[in-house]
């Protein structure tokens, strides 16, 4: 059995710092409930981050189903449940437990998939149901600046915002 591993042409930089600079606001909000939930949140918008290019060891087409509006919208339905589930873990309410993690995920794809909308490769939200391509051709996916940015800039805000107390 062979082992699957993402392509190396993923360019997670600049996805986990837009997920940390888009989930930054609801982090800084769910810390005033939990801490430790919202440190959760942080590592589930971490992790998902990367998700939709999961596609590469897969036997789909590349931005296919995992860059759709579908699975997003899967992906925060099972995001939610599980931070609803979570939440008397720390002792926070039902809401409070669903929008730190279904929030998580949310923002954290969009930011993903919208990023690649600004790409000239671009996306196919909507598929199957509509062919629309959406791309704005405005910066490519590997290149290096603009992913270091996206990355530090998701990392000061989040320190920062933590810091001065926000």
């Amino acid at each position: 059995m062979g082992t699957v591993t993402l392509s190396p042409s993923v360019y997670w930089k600049g996805h986990v710092g837009t997920a940390i600079l888009w989930y930054t606001p609801l982090y800084l909000w769910i810390a005033t409930e939990s801490t430790t939930l919202a440190l959760f949140g942080l590592l589930v918008a971490v992790a998902c981050a990367p998700l939709p290019d999961i596609d590469t060891a897969l036997p789909v087409p590349h931005r296919g189903p995992t860059h759709t509006v579908w699975f997003l919208a899967g992906s925060i339905v099972v995001g939610s449940l599980v931070g609803g589930l979570l939440a008397p873990t720390f002792d926070v309410s039902v809401l409070i437990g669903v929008l730190a993690v279904g929030g998580a995920v949310g923002i954290s794809l969009t930011s993903h998939v919208f990023l690649d909308a600004l790409t000239p490769m671009g996306i196919r939200p909507f598929e199957p149901v509509a062919a629309t391509s959406v791309s704005l051709r405005l910066v490519r996916s590997k290149n290096p600046m603009v992913n270091w940015a996206l990355l530090i800039a998701g990392c000061v805000v989040l320190v920062g915002g933590s810091v001065s107390g926000f």
